[in-house]
């Protein structure tokens, strides 16, 4: 019998600076919920419609030797479950990465396709589906000798103001060297009439005879591909091509002929990892949030868009003792908001951080304290409160726990909210 966990609790493990008094006198308010079946379901992205509702996007796998497929909850505003349901290929583990809505309403996954036991092959996978969870169209893209890792994918408008889609990522083994990686910006068409994702022969952008992509020798990585007008995108990523990793950017025509303008940033004596990219509000500067030293120091840049590069960034840097892993940024009406997992606890606590415009901390609050607690994204609401996703373990400890998807919802101090 499979179980539906939708959960509105408040343990005394979930800190966020509250004393177990208060939590226990003021649980019923707290928006906190877990939703998933028997075995595990992890929490990665989620996005929110006009009407208010939310569809959060993760992984399931109900045990150690079924296929891991992709988990989409579909939420109210009060967290009830409209729909879920799981997405996968027979003997094939896919993975989500990212969720974006479309301007049509329809809702976009991106994510990666692995052949089961396969340890050497992984494509691009992308899942297009309705407001009702029904099945719109998918593609997977990739080759037998090369593994495809997918970061992000972003709806852009063209010149004929069709769709457009890019994901960004990595690809390694296109050259015959399994450790050379290249940043990917793979680019598909979402035809008018059918609505249907254009496959192999229609892919824009090969920048290389077989793949598009762009790297040096070494380890490079797309997080994000960013429009700034019908001719010129943007790709932020990471690359380690003078022996240490940096925050990297290049630049792209429309037809991506060929990369320009490829800039290293960072310290000389240090390695920065890029894993986050936001727009601001306004569309006229871009964000980036990532890792200086590996994670122990979360760094801030900010980045004014213009039509011709380089940029000179802002330095955003957090305070010394700001320890975050993987963090995730959102932009938020008086400054940024960071959802990551503190590097600095044993317990992997999920960590909630505001900083100021200028990127010092506001504040920060724990949420978890469990061994495989992992965090997703942020996002500011219009009335001024945070919401959040993530994993979290339920059940125990080791064998006897399960992975939940879980969302909360924070007030403008941090603390979870109604």
């Amino acid at each position: 019998m499979r179980k539906i966990f939708v959960l509105i609790v408040v343990l005394r493990i979930f800190c966020g600076c509250d004393t177990p008094e208060e939590l226990q006198r003021n649980r019923t308010d707290y928006f906190l919920k877990f939703y998933g079946n028997d075995g595990n379901q992890t929490g990665v992205d989620f996005v929110m419609n006009d009407d208010g509702t939310f569809v959060l996007v993760g992984n399931s796998q109900e045990s150690a030797t079924s296929d891991l497929q992709i988990y989409v909850v579909k939420i109210n505003q009060k967290g009830e479950v409209l729909w879920q349901n799981t997405y996968g290929s027979n003997a094939r583990n896919e993975e989500a990465k990212d969720i974006e809505l479309l301007k049509n309403g329809e809702l976009i996954i991106a994510g990666n396709s692995k052949p089961k036991n396969v340890t050497t092959q992984s494509d691009v996978y992308l899942l297009k589906l309705n407001q009702d969870g029904g099945f719109v169209d998918s593609v997977r893209q990739g080759t037998i000798t090369s593994f495809e890792n997918v970061s992000s994918v972003t709806e852009v408008t063209t010149a004929s103001d069709s769709s457009e889609l890019i994901v960004a990522g990595s690809i390694s083994g296109i050259s015959g060297n399994a450790q050379d990686t290249d940043a990917m910006h793979m680019r598909f068409k979402i035809e008018k009439n059918l609505n249907k994702l254009k496959r192999l022969s229609e892919l824009e952008w090969k920048t290389r005879p077989t793949y598009p992509s762009f790297g040096f020798q070494g380890v490079e990585n797309a997080t994000k591909v960013v429009q700034y007008d019908n001719n010129t995108f943007y790709v932020f990523g990471s690359s380690n091509q003078l022996g240490k990793s940096d925050f990297w950017y290049y630049s792209l025509s429309n037809k991506a002929n060929a990369p320009i303008n490829s800039t290293l940033i960072g310290k000389s004596d240090q390695d920065e990892v890029l894993t986050s990219v936001t727009l601001s509000k306004d569309q006229t500067s871009v964000v980036l949030a990532g890792t200086r030293q590996g994670s122990i120091v979360t760094v801030l840049l900010r980045f004014p868009l213009l039509p011709i590069s380089p940029f000179t960034p802002t330095d955003l840097k957090l305070s010394e003792g700001d320890q975050y892993s993987q963090p995730r940024l959102a932009i938020g009406q008086s400054g940024y908001w960071v959802a990551a997992q503190k590097a600095s606890t044993s317990n992997g606590d999920i960590v909630v951080a505001r900083t100021n415009v200028d990127g010092t901390r506001n504040f920060e609050h724990l949420f978890g304290e469990s061994l495989l607690s992992q965090s997703g994204s942020v996002a500011e609401l219009p009335d001024g409160r945070v919401v959040t996703i993530g994993t979290m373990a339920l059940g125990g400890v080791g064998n006897n726990s399960q992975l939940k998807m879980v969302f909360m919802k924070l007030n403008s101090s941090g603390r979870l909210a109604p």
